[in-house]
Formats: C-alpha cells, structure tokens, sequence
C-alpha cells in the first residue's frame, strides 16, 4: 500500500496536470485566436491574428479573394479566401513585416504592409481596382 504522503503527491500531480494541459489543448485545439507559434518553427515565434476586408473601388465587398502574406524575403506566411462580406483572417508571426496580397479576377492586384503585434491588430481593408482590359494582340497571318 501506499503511504499517505505518496497518495497526497500523486493526487497533487494529477491535479497539476489537469490545470495546465486542459487549457493548452483547448486553445491549441481550437485554433487559438493567435499567441500561438507558427508550424515549422519549433515553437518560438509567436503569432497573431490579422483580420481585414477586401473592397472593390467603389467600397463593395469582393468575396473569394485569394488573400497572401509575405514576408521581406518572399516566403509564404500565411493565405486565406474572403467571404461573403469580403473578410479574411491569417495567423502572422509577430515583429515581422509582412506584405499581403489580395487578388481575385476581373481586378488589378491590392497590396498592404503591416507588422503584426501581440494583442489587438487593427483590420486593414485592400482596395482592388478595375484591371484595365486589354484587347488580344491582333492575328497573324501566314503570307
């Protein structure tokens, strides 16, 4: 059998456990709503939330917009679609400067800048204008 005070300990460390696991794999299951580490990093880059909106030029929502961050050297970040309303939502490292995309057909590409920090990021909004529309070179005949 087991003492009294082995029984205390193990219950103690049970109860350690639960505290501190339960919330880690809530907020990690869930997705997490940023402060989180990016894939790939081994755990020490923080990240947040950045959300936004994508417009056309006369303020109307653009939906299914392929949204993309970058950062300085080119890589890949982060890519989502906007919805219905136009809104997207990528999870950034935080202290990087990223540059983020917004592209969808019948559009010119709409760029933004930002450097996401811990906490609140405010919503950026992408304005996509017009892409002017080229008429197809002329045809060529054999002579």
């Amino acid at each position: 059998m087991r003492s009294k005070w082995m029984q205390k300990r193990a219950r103690w460390f049970a109860v350690l456990a639960v505290v501190c696991l339960v919330p880690f794999l809530t907020v990690s299951g869930c997705g997490g709503g940023g402060g989180g580490a990016l894939p790939g990093t081994g755990g020490g880059q923080k990240t947040a939330v950045v959300t936004g909106v994508v417009r056309d030029a006369v303020g109307k929502p653009v939906q299914g917009a392929t949204v993309e961050a970058y950062d300085p050297a080119g890589k890949l970040l982060g890519t989502a679609r906007s919805d219905a309303d136009g809104e997207f939502k990528l999870t950034l490292p935080v202290g990087v400067a990223v540059m983020i995309t917004a592209s969808a057909a019948g559009y010119a590409i709409g760029y933004a800048s930002l450097t996401p920090v811990e906490g609140y990021n405010s919503p950026i909004t992408i304005t996509l204008s017009s892409a002017p529309l080229t008429p197809p070179p002329p045809p060529t005949f054999p002579e």
